[in-house]
């Protein structure tokens, strides 16, 4: 688990980071496809920011700080879990 919580915290910040990208488009942007009614489809950005946190698109822009915010979520989770 605690690879995967890496993965995904490693792809936040360098997604943060670009600017016009296809890897942007494809996080931020809404399904295409539509849903049974109920409950709204999941973006990538939704899970992104469950795990980082709002207003994590900013600290991303330190790579430093990013990696320090990483250790720190990674201690809480194993702390937590």
């Amino acid at each position: 688990m605690e690879t995967i919580l890496r993965s995904k915290w490693k792809w936040a910040g360098h997604v943060a980071r670009m600017q016009d990208s296809w890897a942007v488009d494809l996080t931020v942007r809404k399904p295409r496809s539509k849903r049974k009614p109920g409950r709204p489809r999941m973006r990538r950005v939704d899970n992104i920011t469950r795990l980082c946190g709002k207003g994590w698109t900013e600290p991303a822009q330190n790579r430093a700080h990013w990696s320090q915010l990483e250790e720190a979520f990674i201690q809480q989770w194993r702390n937590n879990g």
